[in-house]
């Protein structure tokens, strides 16, 4: 299984940066990062197997770890669409890039949930419908600029972290 070919186009060449990944997929997505170069470090769950050495696992949750402005890029692949209290998650994945570093955000296409009531937050098959604004939103509160939206069938966010002025 091949990584969501927007998260690859968003992020360029990975090649000598230092990647923070969490999210459903880190044998597909953090693996093929760190094949093509990149340091990766990636938030797994307790029953995640990673068998990439090249990829440095740590078990735990985005909300429930803090990091020093370190990475080039942080990829959050699923996670928010599975937990109904994100923001803190979202808040420690910019904190964790370096001023300019980018934040590669991939959750449900809300149009997907295949209901009337899209502006409402509720859950949809175990996973959280939201609506694009509230993700879009949250992202500018958290000090991030959007650059570029794709809709592959997963909505895929990229945003830069600004730089403090």
């Amino acid at each position: 299984m091949q990584p969501e070919p927007a998260v690859l186009a968003m992020l360029g060449d990975p090649a000598g940066r230092r990647i923070l990944y969490a999210g459903d997929h880190p044998e597909r997505t953090a693996c093929v990062l760190a094949g093509r170069g990149a340091s990766v470090t990636a938030l797994v769950g307790p029953g995640t197997r990673l068998d990439d050495v090249n990829v440095v696992p740590l078990r735990a949750g985005l909300a429930d770890v803090h990091f020093q402005p370190v990475y080039d890029a942080v990829v959050v692949e699923g996670a928010f669409s599975t937990t109904e209290d994100w923001e803190p998650a979202l808040l420690t994945a910019v904190q964790a890039l370096r001023p300019d570093g980018r934040l590669v955000l991939v959750v449900d296409h809300p149009a997907l949930s295949g209901s009337d009531g899209y502006l409402a937050v509720y859950p949809a098959g175990g996973r959280i419908h939201r609506p694009l604004s509230t993700y879009l939103n949250a992202v500018v509160r958290a000090g991030c600029r959007i650059e570029e939206v794709a809709e592959p069938g997963a909505l895929v966010v990229s945003a830069r972290r600004e730089r403090k002025r």
